[in-house]
């Protein structure tokens, strides 16, 4: 919330667009609920996600009365520091002064950002399926097993941050930042991430081509028309 960066707001105005409600479990008073800032429920709501991820073969209580008063606790504290904490001018600047969409690489750069590196993106389950993904790439790109590891690093964080979903949404990397530009009414970039689909990893014969779009044709003869318009 300090940093106004947008990742809590995109969880929860995503939520509320899905299921008409801002958060799961906890009945909210939504004329005072506040996107902008901090709330208790979204305090306890992070405490039951990140004991959830921790737990094996349970379900945590989400009403569970110690995540309850440990979320309050929390809440005092917040917002009794909220005002004196400095504001992360930086990373904004560097998020959304970037232009993701002038540059395809540049645009799955960040959605491999969003499926690894963020607190709402369930990172211990992420590793797991990334470490399948893996082996599953070299498996098919190298049969005979003579490893190239630089490239099937590449080709397995490429497939990742296409296709991979993340968070208790689980949303596309794409998803997410197409939520996150959506919020700050950056709506060429929320278009361009909110179109982008991964093809199946395959061979493909460059059809036809020309400045805006090409056309790709797999082994069964089905051809892929692929935009190359940023706008």
């Amino acid at each position: 919330m300090i940093s106004d960066f947008g990742l809590w707001k995109a969880f929860v105005t995503t939520h509320k667009n899905l299921y008409g409600r801002y958060l799961p479990f906890y009945e909210v008073d939504e004329a005072n609920y506040c996107t902008d800032e901090i709330n208790l429920y979204d305090i306890q709501l992070l405490l039951w996600m990140n004991g959830q991820i921790r737990v094996k073969g349970r379900v945590l209580n989400p009403e569970n009365p110690y995540l309850a008063d440990l979320a309050q606790q929390i809440y005092d504290y917040l917002d009794s520091k909220f005002e004196q904490a400095p504001v992360n001018t930086w990373m904004l600047d560097e998020f959304y002064g970037q232009d993701w969409t002038s540059d395809f690489y540049k645009a799955k750069f960040l959605c491999t950002l969003l499926s690894t590196s963020f607190y709402l993106q369930d990172e211990a389950k992420h590793g797991a399926r990334y470490d399948m993904i893996r082996t599953a790439v070299a498996q098919v790109l190298f049969p005979e097993g003579n490893l190239d590891r630089k490239d099937v690093n590449y080709a397995t964080a490429a497939i990742v941050s296409l296709t991979a979903r993340t968070g208790a949404l689980q949303l596309l990397p794409a998803e997410w930042a197409s939520c996150l530009f959506a919020n700050r009414g950056m709506e060429k970039e929320a278009r361009y991430f909110a179109g982008i689909r991964s093809l199946k990893i395959q061979i493909f014969q460059l059809n036809t081509f020309d400045a805006h779009t090409i056309t790709l044709e797999d082994i069964k003869g089905e051809l892929s028309l692929v935009s190359l318009n940023n706008s």
